[in-house]
């Protein structure tokens, strides 16, 4: 039998001017009760927000906004071996209101890619 695994999304508006929705899977329910999860996935729905990766290799290869000395693919390694159980971004949407190059009013058409951290 194989490992059932959760998804969850969080949603994050930057000043009602970028709003970021992040899907995230865990293999329990019970991850995204916890603070740990609450703050890792807010932080990191900040982190798309602030920064605008272009999908998600390159969002885990950026460097973390609240900790410089650290990437996002730290976070979220230390993430999984604290909570012990793996915790992977599917996949995100960043929607921006205003800047260079956002003349329409079409929600993005391609959400980042899957990459998987185990916690082994």
């Amino acid at each position: 039998m194989g490992v059932t695994h959760h998804r969850f999304i969080t949603a994050y508006v930057h000043y009602g001017l970028i709003g970021v929705l992040v899907e995230f899977e865990a293999e329990t329910k019970f991850a995204r009760r916890t603070p740990e999860f609450k703050r890792l996935s807010a932080d990191i729905a900040v982190q798309i927000a602030v920064m605008n990766p272009v999908d998600v290799s390159g969002l885990l290869a950026q460097t973390f906004v609240k900790d410089q000395g650290m990437t996002v693919a730290d976070v979220l390694r230390r993430a999984t071996k604290k909570l012990r159980e793996t915790i992977v971004v599917k996949r995100f949407v960043r929607w921006a209101v205003e800047g260079p190059g956002d003349d329409d009013d079409e929600p993005p058409k391609n959400p980042g890619q899957v990459i998987r951290f185990s916690r082994r």
